[in-house]
């Protein structure tokens, strides 16, 4: 696993100390790099949003829309890896698609 640097904003040292005063904590990450949320929400005891980010959500669109993948699958995997990776908050552009494919 890559060294811990994946919060430009927060010093990882300082992220204990944060989640004391914070209300809620950003995770932004893509793709692979779901340790970070996993490790931000073992480091904090608020709630961890992460956002899903708009590259991801193109990448996803475009390869459907080429018939490279299952879109709807494929946006579903997407959205559970990021709440199995801890987060308690999902923003994503997926949010309508994603609530219609869970009805």
């Amino acid at each position: 696993r890559a060294a811990k640097s994946g919060l430009p904003f927060i010093p990882w040292g300082l992220l204990p100390i944060v989640g004391l005063f914070a209300v809620a904590l950003l995770a932004l990450t893509v793709g692979a790099q779901r340790w970070v949320e996993a490790d931000v929400r073992d480091a904090v005891d608020v709630p961890v949003a992460a956002y899903n980010v708009s590259g991801e959500y193109a990448m996803l669109k475009h390869a459907g829309a080429a018939g490279l993948i299952d879109e709807e699958r494929a946006m579903l995997e997407t959205l559970t890896a990021i709440k199995r990776a801890g987060a308690d908050i999902i923003l994503t552009y997926h949010a309508l698609e994603a609530a219609k494919a869970l009805r």
